[in-house]
């Protein structure tokens, strides 16, 4: 009897090595490719911010302004666009919205990263916003090309003092009323999950 039991035990000990799937679900592939991208200005006074990633045929470019309107508050007006050299006026596929006007935050490029799907089209940025005060990072861009015409987003990370876990809110750039679409949270999974791990879960101000 003891032996038996003790083939049984051997015998399921083998299975949990032969499928791993038995003690924990398996990690999933990754199907995102996912870069850091910095333009180097940490800072408004320190001058414009702008950067240009090519991949495949297109060049992606990213920029923002920071004119000096008033001393105090922080302007910074972003401008999207990819190029197809040769084929492609920039004018026809740039993306811009109003200034945005901080006294503690900016929009930024210099914290951010650049996704390509490894067997898709999608392709993007995801930006934080900067911030006067050290301990936050909570909100910034997020940039989806559709080829040659980008669609710009705004998330936020929201935490509930009752959960251990904050959770992020992306919403339409021109109505933070209007929210993304759940099909979009599915593509940026690897890109949010890794951002929430490298800002330490965006601990907020």
């Amino acid at each position: 009897m003891r032996k038996l039991a003790f083939k049984t035990i051997l015998s399921a000990f083998a299975l949990l090595v032969a499928n791993p799937l038995c003690a924990a679900e398996e990690k999933k592939p990754s199907t995102l490719e996912i870069n850091k991208v910095s333009s180097g200005i940490a800072y408004p006074t320190k001058g414009d911010e702008s950067l240009k990633i090519k991949h495949g045929e297109l060049t992606y470019h990213a920029k923002v302004l920071h004119p000096k309107v008033l001393d105090g508050p922080h302007f910074s007006t972003p401008f999207f666009w990819a190029t197809k050299k040769g084929e492609f006026n920039v004018f026809e596929g740039l993306v811009t919205w109003k200034t945005h006007i901080g006294g503690l935050d900016w929009l930024s490029l210099n914290n951010g990263y650049f996704f390509t799907e490894k067997k898709g089209k999608l392709r993007g940025f995801f930006f934080e916003d900067g911030f006067d005060n050290y301990d936050n990072g909570s909100s910034g861009l997020i940039v989806i090309f559709k080829d040659q015409l980008p669609i710009v987003w705004k998330w936020e990370y929201d935490r509930d003092p009752n959960k251990p876990k904050g959770h992020y809110i992306i919403t339409d750039i021109n109505d933070p009323k209007k929210a993304a679409p759940a099909a979009l949270f599915k593509q940026l999974d690897e890109v949010l999950k890794l951002a929430e791990k490298e800002a330490d879960a965006w601990p907020g101000p």
